[in-house]
């Protein structure tokens, strides 16, 4: 359910999209679960509400089985189209932009900890976290799809269905399971077809990247996180440069830009409360960052959003 104190506006422009912005913070809302671990969402149930940038805690696969989505993903735009597939990792920034009138998808979101108690093991999590953090959208050929389209759709059926708790979790969890696996079965396919295979350089990006997200309000330096890591800044650089084509700078970067967003999206913060919540020495030092980065002030780009 939605809260009555959010001013939210149903968005349609004059051609076919449909212009608006999914809360997707409001998919816990939905869930009959009593935990809130697990829940499924189908978009063919759902409004499509104006809704500013947001960071949820969840993970969650975002299937498109009609039309076109674009989705907002930490400052970089991604298009859904049938069969595909996107992943999003827990702690990242999420918007939904626009869809198209004829669209359809559906949204599993879970916290890490359902999908180690779903049986899951950590490297499969890692392998699929790794894989969001280079390219979050998968492509998927007709025989995967239908197959998972099947799963998420048995995943809606046994989540709407009222059933004894016990039973009704162990299946949740058998089928949740298989989803992953098949997910997980494309990406190695995509490394056996050419990506780069996952080893220590990968482990160890996917670690900074971890700490990134826990860390990345407080410290922008490549050194800080070398620290943590146990590595020199140079090794860790050329890890995640050979594993993610980006330097562990260019990362951060774009990481507190798009934490930068989403906070100036809340009116009732100033620019020197962002920049303060930011880390930086000061509002003057924040708007060089910024500007530098995308182009436009704090100002203009919050008077522009």
């Amino acid at each position: 359910m939605v809260s009555t104190h959010q001013s939210l506006t149903k968005v349609r422009s004059m051609n076919s999209p449909v212009a608006g912005y999914y809360n997707f913070n409001e998919i816990e809302n939905n869930s009959s679960r009593k935990d809130d671990s697990f829940c499924i969402v189908d978009s063919n149930e759902t409004d499509v509400y104006s809704m500013p940038l947001f960071k949820t805690k969840n993970a969650a696969l975002i299937y498109a089985d009609e039309g076109e989505i674009t989705l907002l993903h930490n400052s970089k735009s991604y298009v859904l189209s049938e069969g595909m597939l996107f992943v999003k990792t827990p702690d990242t920034i999420l918007q939904l932009l626009t869809c198209t009138d004829d669209c359809h998808f559906k949204v599993v979101a879970f916290t890490p900890q359902f999908s180690i108690a779903s049986g899951m093991p950590i490297k499969h999590l890692e392998t699929l976290a790794l894989t969001a953090s280079n390219n979050p959208v998968l492509t998927l050929d007709t025989v995967k799809a239908a197959t998972v389209d099947v799963l998420f759709s048995l995943l809606q059926q046994k989540e709407s269905v009222n059933e004894k708790q016990e039973l009704h979790d162990e299946t949740i969890k058998h089928v949740f399971s298989l989803l992953i696996l098949e997910i997980i079965s494309l990406v190695r396919r995509n490394i056996t077809d050419g990506t780069p295979a996952l080893n220590r350089k990968s482990h160890l990006t996917f670690q900074f990247l971890k700490l990134l997200q826990s860390h990345i309000k407080e410290q922008r330096s490549v050194n800080f996180y070398a620290v943590m890591l146990f590595v020199t800044p140079k090794h860790l650089s050329m890890c995640v440069k050979e594993t993610t084509g980006k330097t562990c700078g260019e990362i951060i970067d774009e990481m507190v830009v798009a934490e930068a967003k989403a906070l100036l999206h809340n009116p009732e913060l100033t620019i020197g409360h962002v920049a303060d919540k930011l880390n930086f020495s000061d509002q003057y030092f924040f708007s060089k960052y910024f500007k530098k980065r995308t182009g436009m002030s704090p100002l203009n780009y919050r008077m522009a959003v």
